[in-house]
């Protein structure tokens, strides 16, 4: 017998400038009011262009809120757990496809807005921990007045009802660099250690959290192996579960290198944790045996209609089977091994 969950880790954009990065890369806008004949530069004609802009904005606002909810309508019953970034209020009409009654939406609490959340199907998962945390990237000393640059994660720990095993699941987003710069190193881009301060302080808070059979990273990296392996080595021990696609744009960066206008930054990792007694329970009793695989199916696409934001979701799936313990396989085994002889004996004996 086997039981699996889907989880989904998508970057959903943090707000209208991540919606219009997806339409200038696709050089496809939405319908908008047409300018109208501005007069000379006068003061009057000032106050036209003002509202002619904020009647623009608020137009292209209307259509990021459809997008919002159709990319919500087109993944919200696809997965069991999703970890999302750029998230900042659950007042946003793609948060609104999650509703409280069905999900629990995990994240750190000391603050109004959040980057990053761990949504989880009641129905699937009870005894939900906040685990949480603002990680403090960087600060300084300004005219006497210390500063801080922090960036939180999201972090829950449950039971899975249909397994009764612990999981931990974590939603990450690690600080971004110039992804442009050539001969990426510390000393052309000192921004990289931002990002691995970020990850480091993860990797601490789940080796203290404990007594989970499974730890799963919904994340977006700001890099992939190719591009910043050292930050992937923080989570060396992980499975790190991607289908080799871009998931997010950046016409910004493509100015600079067309190479990286596309590019895969968003993974799923997994860690499957067996204990010394779970070893030694798993030689006398049945016991589950948990694998990860990346699901390559994807609804959404670049497309500023039915996407939100200028990244793609990714999935993987995360199976849990219940296995013969090794002292009944083995018994299997030497079963078999007998019952072959003696039919052959039978035959020979005619």
């Amino acid at each position: 017998m086997s039981t699996n969950f889907t989880v989904c880790s998508f970057n959903i954009g943090a707000n209208l400038d991540d919606y219009q990065a997806l339409c200038r890369h696709l050089d496809r806008t939405p319908p908008l009011p047409q300018p109208p004949q501005f007069s000379e530069e006068t003061a009057v004609a000032k106050k036209q262009r003002k509202d002619f802009a904020e009647e623009e904005r608020n137009a292209f606002q209307k259509h990021y809120d459809t997008a919002q909810a159709e990319t919500a309508a087109r993944i919200s019953n696809l997965a069991q757990v999703y970890c999302f970034q750029e998230v900042k209020t659950t007042a946003r009409p793609f948060m609104e496809r999650f509703p409280a009654n069905r999900f629990a939406t995990i994240r750190f609490e000391g603050a109004e807005q959040f980057d990053t959340a761990v949504v989880l199907d009641r129905e699937r998962f009870e005894d939900i921990t906040n685990h949480s945390m603002s990680v403090l990237i960087r600060e300084n000393i300004r005219r006497g007045v210390r500063e801080e640059w922090r960036q939180d994660v999201a972090i829950a720990s449950a039971t899975d009802r249909l397994t009764g095993e612990r999981v931990t699941f974590v939603s990450a987003h690690a600080p971004g660099f110039n992804y442009a710069v050539p001969n990426l190193n510390m000393q052309s881009c000192p921004d990289l250690q931002n990002g691995d301060i970020y990850c480091r302080a993860i990797a601490q808070r789940l080796s203290e959290i404990g007594n989970s059979a499974i730890q799963v990273i919904g994340t977006d990296m700001n890099a992939n192996p190719e591009r910043w392996n050292p930050r992937f080595e923080i989570f060396s021990d992980f499975q790190v579960n991607r289908n080799a696609n871009a998931t997010n744009v950046n016409p910004a960066d493509g100015r600079y290198n067309p190479e990286f206008q596309e590019r895969e930054i968003d993974f799923i990792l997994t860690k499957m944790i067996v204990s010394f007694w779970q070893k030694i329970k798993a030689i006398f009793f049945s016991y589950l045996e948990n694998t990860a695989a990346v699901h390559y199916y994807n609804p959404l696409t670049w497309d500023n209609e039915t996407n939100c934001s200028d990244h793609l979701p990714v999935f993987t799936h995360v199976t849990s089977t219940q296995m013969d313990s090794k002292i009944y396989q083995l018994w299997c085994a030497i079963s078999s091994c007998f019952y072959s002889s003696s039919a052959h004996e039978a035959i020979d004996s005619l």
